[in-house]
């Protein structure tokens, strides 16, 4: 696809510099804070504030991927691994990561498949840092994960420029 000349490559890596490409093409007139991740830019004194705004954003949502692998064909072995991930941001600022991995290996008409699930649990928060919001996962009073934060559209969030589909907790 070309945009004002410029061809534009679905690759999660360039998606920031291919959204704002997008972004002044066919929205020109978006305002710095809709650029900024979907949260206002600051004010003097405004990142707590505004980190306050993007934390109510995020409560009581969860954020899912999904990343699949498959190889093999190497002397009729063949291996699939899939990897789900789900973060779970309570609306008392409290998390639970999990990531569940599934894999298999075939051979022969044979197959053996394994689960492993892997659960993380604490205190979540946004921090401002160089005028960019992030998620902060906290654990026995440890960072343990930090994502630069923004809204990638419609139900979509980014963490680091991934995308994660956003979605409400069902209570």
């Amino acid at each position: 696809m070309k945009v004002r000349g410029q061809s534009v490559h679905c690759n999660f890596v360039a998606l920031a510099s291919i959204r704002q490409t997008i972004v002044d093409v066919f929205q020109p007139n978006l305002d710095d804070d809709q650029l900024n991740g979907g949260f206002p830019m600051p004010q003097e004194n405004d990142h707590q504030s505004r980190s306050e705004r993007a934390m109510s954003f995020l409560r009581g949502k969860v954020l899912r991927r999904t990343e699949s692998n498959v190889s093999g064909g190497v002397s009729g072995v063949f291996s699939s691994s899939q990897t789900k991930y789900a973060l779970f941001l309570y609306e008392d600022n409290t998390f639970s990561y999990e990531i569940t991995e599934f894999r298999s290996v075939s051979s022969g008409g044979y197959s053996i498949p394994s689960e492993d699930k892997r659960t993380a649990k604490g205190t979540w928060e946004v921090q401002i840092l160089d005028d960019m919001p992030f998620l902060v996962l906290v654990q026995d009073g440890s960072i343990v994960k930090r994502w630069r934060n923004g809204i990638g559209g419609e139900g979509i969030h980014l963490l680091d420029d991934v995308p994660w589909n956003r979605y409400l907790i069902r209570k």
